[in-house]
């Protein structure tokens, strides 16, 4: 026999025998990952996927070969520009390899990071983006319910492409999903953070069977609401929501947002609801029923539970007990608190991945640093665009309400990373960080007005972390101006941010008649404006004059203050015109009625414009004055102060 053909019956032995402890392992091994979730006991597979259920009788050696020529037709037409010929490619890898998490991770980022930036139009951009989060949400994560991998690329979704400035267009990803979240949740209650998780806790507490096999098989599990018609009430408001065409469904979130006059749904309208006709008058009065109230709560909170779990594939309690833990009053038209709730949902699905494990640490930060980034900017403001729902006017602003979350947060990460790196905790690379935050949170809370907090974050930092000396031995006060300093010359960002907060509640105090707490903070506001001033060597660098800023600031908290993140009613607004000195109004009187809004504003409530703001005394004098200044100096219209913003 020849050599070449010993070696053929060789090799066709070594396959066989291959083949036959493939055959023999392959029950075993199915057995163990069912025993250990390492895919899901339903078959997810053959029951929602029926081009993977055909696909993964393919033999395995085949399919590798497969998977390889697929991947390079994929980069191939992505090379060319055809980005959806090569996602359909990328689909049938996903398919073929359910249980490879890698693969279904990678064509996700490949969907949202690559195609996304491959398009030119921000609609093309978030559809890709939607692509890669829907992959990951609505097929990875079922079929790989205990990979890490995939939670984490969930989340850095959101934490990263989403709510990162890396990508020039990540405020429409903002708005688009805050317009989404706002459609289904509405606004979270403008008050503490009780409040908001008092107002979320029915959603969570509302019949829902999360059975996961049942899980996206129908938007509203019909058994489920037949619970919640065994109420009268509830049964007899659904069927006079029929009546007037709107079903237990979308519809009814679509009647609430429009003809709602509840807080979570008229505070984002920049004019109340316009009735059309007849029909709009009997679903608007069916909407504010007072009547039916308690009934209408309950659907309510029953659509939203049933909507979260099935399209967004959401637990409204796992969202409650992210709330509660931290105390933290999360805002979910905001991206980084889905950030939080997918890292923290993996690490506690896959909880015997060790903490030092870089996957699992990595996801430990994206949770963190979404909760950071909530102190910075987790205030929202939010005014609905009656020409495109999903393009509202939306702004951020730093929430001292999330302070002690954050603090908290850092309280367990730290031990864990200094653990990790086999380090104390004082000397971890935390730490100064930690103290950095904390400084922040203290001036924060100080402008605020929430005095006694900031004063117990500077005991405990002096406490805690044994500072000692400089400007720690100083007093509240003393230590926030001269933290201002602490780099040689104040920060214009925090200056900035400071004087903003301080002058607008200054305003927030005086409308609300509290005109001590509203003198302090504008006394505080110019103190800093001054030490800014004092050490800005170039004009360039430094602040328009303080009146200037107080002035802007002060039109734009009468025209809108839902834009400055604060909500200030019509009434309360006409309480702090009148409060305003006559300088001040003297000043933006003018531009108070160019506007156009408070009138429009005021006609809508049945005020009279003129009687709720009235020209204040010295108003022509100022005119007069202002016209000869513009004849002395055309080039700049807008005075000392220049444009108006």
């Amino acid at each position: 026999m020849s050599h070449p053909r010993l070696v053929q019956y060789l090799m066709t032995a070594v396959a066989a025998a291959l083949l036959a402890g493939a055959g023999w392992l392959g029950p075993q091994l199915l057995s163990r990952n069912v025993k250990y979730e390492l895919i899901p006991i339903i078959d997810s597979v053959g029951k929602n996927q029926g081009l993977a259920s055909m696909l993964a009788v393919v033999p395995g050696g085949l399919r590798v070969l497969l998977v390889n020529y697929l991947w390079i037709q994929a980069e191939d037409l992505k090379n060319k520009g055809r980005t959806y010929d090569a996602g359909q490619k990328a689909a049938m890898i996903c398919r073929l390899m359910p249980q490879f998490a890698g693969v279904w991770d990678f064509q996700a980022w490949n969907m949202a990071w690559n195609r996304s930036a491959e398009t030119h139009t921000a609609e093309e951009r978030w559809l890709w983006i939607c692509n890669g989060m829907r992959l990951l949400r609505d097929e990875a994560i079922p079929l790989n319910p205990r990979s890490l991998v995939l939670y984490k690329g969930l989340g850095w979704l959101f934490f990263s492409k989403m709510g990162q400035n890396l990508d020039e267009m990540h405020n429409v990803y903002k708005q688009k999903w805050a317009a989404e979240m706002q459609h289904l949740l509405g606004a979270p209650p403008v008050e503490g953070t009780t409040e908001v998780i008092d107002a979320f806790r029915p959603i969570a507490e509302a019949p829902l069977d999360k059975n996961p096999g049942r899980q996206a098989a129908e938007l509203i599990q019909g058994d489920q609401l037949a619970i919640l018609m065994k109420d009268e009430r509830v049964a007899r408001y659904v069927k006079q929501l029929a009546e007037q065409g709107i079903a237990i469904d979308r519809s009814l979130l679509e009647a609430y947002n429009r003809f709602s006059r509840e807080a979570n749904a008229e505070v984002v309208r920049f004019l109340p609801a316009r009735l059309e006709n007849d029909h709009d008058k009997a679903v608007s009065d069916l909407i504010n029923s007072a009547e039916f109230a308690p009934a209408r709560a309950k659907l309510m909170a029953f659509v939203r539970a049933q909507i979260l779990w099935n399209e967004y594939r959401m637990d409204p309690s796992w969202m409650l007990g992210l709330m509660v833990k931290y105390d933290a009053p999360l805002d979910w038209r905001l991206v980084w608190p889905h950030a939080m709730y997918w890292t923290s949902k993996g690490l506690n699905v896959c909880n015997n991945v060790p903490l030092d494990r870089a996957e699992s640490l990595n996801t430990d930060r994206t949770f963190f640093h979404s909760l950071a980034n909530l102190f910075a900017f987790g205030r929202m403001s939010y005014i609905e665009n009656p020409q495109k729902s999903d393009a509202p006017a939306i702004g951020f602003h730093s929430d001292w309400r999330y302070i002690d979350a954050t603090h908290k947060a850092y309280l367990e990460l730290v031990p864990a990373i200094a653990a990790a790196g086999k380090e104390k905790v004082e000397d971890s690379v935390m730490k100064s960080g930690h103290i950095n935050f904390l400084i922040y949170a203290i001036q924060t809370l100080y402008v605020n007005y929430q005095r006694e907090k900031a004063q117990y974050y500077l005991d405990w930092i002096r406490d805690y972390y044994k500072m000692k000396g400089d400007n720690w031995d100083l007093d509240l006060k003393d230590f926030v101006i001269a933290e201002l300093n602490r780099d040689g010359a104040p920060s214009s960002d925090i200056s900035q941010s400071q004087i903003t907060t301080a002058l607008m509640m200054a305003n927030y105090f005086l409308a609300s008649g509290q005109k001590d707490k509203s003198a302090d903070l504008f006394s505080y506001a110019r103190k800093v404006w001054e030490i800014h001033d004092k050490s800005s060597e170039y004009s360039r660098l430094k602040f328009p004059p303080f009146r200037n800023i107080f002035s802007d600031l002060t039109l734009q908290m009468l025209l809108e203050p839902r834009a400055t993140g604060y909500y200030m009613p019509l009434l309360n607004r006409v309480q702090l015109y009148s409060r305003l000195d006559d300088q001040t109004r003297v000043m933006l009187y003018d531009r108070l009625i160019n506007a156009g809004i408070l009138q429009q504003q005021c006609a809508a409530e049945g005020l009279n414009f003129q009687q709720a703001f009235p020209p204040p005394p010295g108003l022509e004098q100022y005119r007069a004055s202002e016209r000869d200044r513009l004849k002395l100096n055309p080039s700049n219209p807008y005075g000392v102060g220049g444009k108006p913003g």
